[in-house]
């Protein structure tokens, strides 16, 4: 409960939605598609906007439920 330990969990959601849209990254690129330049740059800020979205929203969801 001290705050060193929820920046620590904080951190390990960011890492852990980014892991996700990354994988979903590369499973376009299993498929054949987002090699281009433009694509593969475009996709990598979008796996970063959705990594930091998403925990905000996890994390926004938590405080709200008074589960922290």
């Amino acid at each position: 409960g001290s705050l060193p330990g929820k920046a620590a969990l904080v951190g390990l959601t960011l890492c852990a939605f980014y892991h996700l849209g990354n994988g979903l990254r590369h499973l376009a690129w299993d498929s054949g598609y987002g090699f281009k330049p433009k694509t593969a740059t475009t996709t990598a800020g979008l796996v970063i906007a959705f990594a930091l979205i998403a925990t905000i929203a996890f994390w926004s969801l938590i405080l709200m439920t008074g589960a922290n």
